[in-house]
Order: C-alpha cells, then sequence, then structure tokens
C-alpha cells in the first residue's frame, strides 16, 4: 500500500484477529493511522493526513463528516458486537447514513469481527435503506 500511487486520499485498513492496520494514502504518500487504536472508526475525511488542496472544510461541513465521526467516537465504546455496529450506522438523527439527494450520500457500509473465519456484513447502499448482507469466507484448511 505504501508504494500504490494515490491521485486522491484514500484510507485502506488490513486486519486479522490479531489487529488491524489502518494507513491514510494522499498524492503525496502513505501515513499510518493510530487514532483510535483499540477499534477502527472512519467517516469521509483524513484523520492524519496534512495534505488537503484547496477548501476542504467546506466539503467537510456540507458533509457532516466531523460531526458523524465525533458520533462514532462517542457511541464506539458501547459497541457491544457487530450488531450494534450495525445499529449505528443505519444512523439518521446525526446523520451517519446520508440518503441521496442532499449533494452527499452513504454508497455503503462495511461490519467486520476479525475471526477465522472473519465475518463480513456489507450494506451495499446507505445502510437505513439497505439491508446487510453476510458476504461469506470458507473455513481455512486446516
Amino acid at each position: 500500500l505504501h508504494e500504490v500511487p494515490h491521485a486522491i486520499g484514500q484510507h485502506d485498513a488490513v486486519g486479522s484477529p490479531t489487529g488491524f492496520a489502518r494507513l491514510e494514502g494522499s498524492a503525496s504518500g502513505v501515513v499510518p493511522n493510530t487514532v483510535d487504536a483499540d477499534r477502527l472508526l472512519h467517516t469521509n475525511h483524513p484523520l492524519v493526513s496534512t495534505e488537503l488542496v484547496g477548501d476542504p472544510e467546506s466539503a467537510f461541513a456540507r458533509s457532516r463528516t466531523r460531526e458523524r465521526y465525533a458520533y462514532l467516537c462517542e457511541v464506539g465504546p458501547t459497541f457491544d458486537g457487530q450488531a450494534a455496529v450495525e445499529r449505528v450506522l443505519t444512523d439518521t438523527s446525526v446523520p451517519v447514513s446520508l440518503a441521496p439527494g442532499s449533494g452527499f450520500m452513504t454508497f455503503g457500509a462495511v461490519s467486520m469481527e476479525l475471526t477465522v473465519p472473519p465475518r463480513l456484513r456489507v450494506a451495499p447502499g446507505p445502510p437505513h435503506c439497505t439491508p446487510f448482507v453476510e458476504v461469506p469466507f470458507p473455513s481455512p484448511v486446516a
């Protein structure tokens, strides 16, 4: 991931049952993200990159990304399993999940349990409108 050129900001997560790593890429390179070390919370603004061009704060304000991230940080410690994570991802009060129509929308959401095999569930659209579906992984070969 460090060697792949990034034209725009990108957040990458790599995980296993023993932990995960988060990286933020931009046109100037890739930096590790050590924020929220015990869990991965992310919305649509960089958490550690300083390579912002122009006036991104106006777009961040319109999409409410910082408010959504603050809400996730507030409720994150109360997460009790994958179902709780998915309930928070469907929130429309802050909103965490944005419907089309405001110029911004939530394209989808992901919840994962880093077990063996992993449990991956994806909402392929705004999660308050689109149900989460299981993405199966084969059991590991002994």
